[in-house]
């Protein structure tokens, strides 16, 4: 108890220390995925992580501040942090952010996020899905995220897992073809049923014929991002474009 009050007294002067600049974070309206927009920061957003995990060495002493056992993974620890009673998102990214920083460079790397991350299986986080959600908060293009814009990376992937969460309806922790159907259909998106197979074919990596949590991430994000240079092309909106083969290199080139 005593360790615990010590870590949360830490927290809340580091937290009068540091104003967090603005963010950037995500949202979705009207079934259809958003620019990302600047949102709140005095909200707890600890009970959203669920299955999503650091992977970090933890001293004994701060073990001791947790509540719940860890599971044990030879040299590094599981922990979950929905079960973290931290106030306010910035303070949890507070606690998680040197953890993942493993080199001590103030700027979180693609492996680096990798390895701090698990998709609720224990396996590693799609490569692909890590340097895509990295591109879209990296400002300057440094091939990493820094504290502010981690935080806004955090905030991202919780409300992915909380959509994956409500079309997962058997709790698998995989999304089979029928809740892929019914989560892309949710977003606006009406496809074919033969198209369905084609993206359970591409983004199921682990050859279960369904599509574990980054790999819905990285779906969803290639879909609308190929519905956007679509969109550009189809200027009458009449769901068809005609595009010289350059035009169709240039498309597939900006996705990919």
């Amino acid at each position: 108890m005593v360790q615990r009050q010590l870590l949360d007294v830490k927290l809340r002067l580091l937290l009068l220390q540091h104003t967090p600049a603005p963010l950037m974070g995500s949202d979705r309206s009207q079934g259809r995925l958003l620019p990302l927009r600047e949102p709140s920061i005095d909200m707890d957003m600890m009970a959203g992580i669920g299955a999503i995990h650091i992977i970090c060495m933890l001293s004994k002493n701060t073990r001791n501040t947790i509540k719940r056992p860890l599971k044990k993974f030879t040299k590094v620890e599981a922990v979950n942090f929905s079960h973290l009673k931290l106030t306010t998102l910035f303070c949890f990214v507070l606690f998680v952010f040197p953890r993942v920083d493993k080199d001590r460079s103030g700027i979180i790397c693609d492996n680096e996020l990798q390895q701090a991350l698990s998709n609720g299986t224990w396996t590693p986080f799609n490569p692909a899905t890590v340097r895509s959600i990295l591109g879209m908060f990296d400002r300057e293009n440094k091939g990493g995220v820094n504290f502010n814009e981690f935080t806004g990376v955090w905030k991202y992937i919780t409300d992915w897992q909380n959509v994956f969460r409500t079309y997962d309806r058997d709790n698998s922790g995989m999304i089979d073809k029928n809740e892929l159907k019914q989560a892309l259909t949710g977003f606006g998106y009406r496809l074919s049923d033969q198209f369905y197979d084609v993206l359970i074919r591409k983004f199921d990596r682990q050859g279960k014929g369904q599509v574990a949590f980054d790999d819905f991430i990285q779906c969803c994000v290639v879909l609308q991002r190929l519905t956007d240079v679509f969109r550009r092309y189809d200027t009458d909106q009449d769901g068809w474009i005609q595009v010289s083969y350059e035009q169709y290199l240039s498309m597939v080139f900006s996705i990919v």
